[in-house]
């Protein structure tokens, strides 16, 4: 009689091995859900100075955005940055600084209509012990990976260069909460 309770006591220890590592191996986590929408937008931007890009809302309405990527390429060996503000705040979405001797499935469709806005009057700095990258860059995100949910019906990207880089913006990718 024992015999039999300890076979079963084990058999319970078995399989709540099995189903442990099935969960462990699956990665599974618990996570809070929050409704968005996430956007692709395939754009074509060369921007050879410093400038303001204007992001408006197609339906002129206000647009909770949660998150922007940007993907694009670096030209030139000058200090390029990008920022995304809603006039009040500003966030860095790209920079090709780094250190000295350092080593999402989405919607296509446009919900923004993008345009320039204006030139940008300053100069951005390298810091001292940086240096600047070039070449391609995808799904660039610093501070924007995760906004407040900012809202607006338009939002502008400020594209800040030294002078001899070009950056070109091949695509935005973003989330809106509704």
């Amino acid at each position: 009689m024992i015999s039999k309770i300890k076979a079963i006591e084990w058999s319970f220890v078995v399989l709540a091995l099995i189903v442990l590592s099935l969960v462990l191996m699956n990665k599974s986590s618990i996570t809070g859900f929050v409704t968005s929408d996430a956007f692709s937008q395939e754009i074509d931007i060369i921007a050879v100075e410093s400038q303001a890009i204007a992001l408006e809302s197609l339906s002129q309405k206000s647009v909770s955005l949660s998150s922007l990527r940007v993907s694009g390429e670096v030209v030139g060996k000058g200090l390029a940055e990008i920022y995304i503000t809603d006039g009040f705040k500003k966030w860095l979405v790209f920079s090709n600084l780094q250190k000295k001797k350092a080593g999402l499935d989405s919607i296509t469709g446009a919900l923004f209509r993008i345009y320039e806005k204006e030139k940008l009057d300053g100069d951005v700095i390298l810091p001292d012990g940086y240096e600047t990258t070039t070449g391609a860059f995808n799904n660039a995100c610093v501070d924007s990976c995760l906004l407040d949910s900012i809202a607006g019906s338009e939002y502008i990207l400020e594209i800040w260069l030294q002078s001899e880089t070009n950056v070109r913006l091949t695509e935005l990718k973003y989330t809106i909460r509704e």
